[in-house]
C-alpha cells in the first residue's frame, strides 16, 4: 500500500498539484469593447 500512497504524489489526476514556474494564469479585469473596427480610409496607392 505505501507504493500506492506514494504514486498518487507522483500522477495528480485532478489537477490540484501547479508549478507556478510553468504556469501562470492573468486576468484582466478592465472591460473591452467586444468589436473594433479597422479604420476604413484605405490608399491602396
Amino acid at each position: 500500500f505505501g507504493e500506492i500512497t506514494r504514486s498518487k504524489f507522483d500522477f495528480d489526476v485532478v489537477g490540484h498539484y501547479s508549478r507556478p514556474d510553468i504556469l501562470t494564469l492573468s486576468v484582466n479585469d478592465h472591460p473591452l469593447n467586444p468589436v473594433s473596427f479597422a479604420s476604413t480610409d484605405r490608399s491602396d496607392g
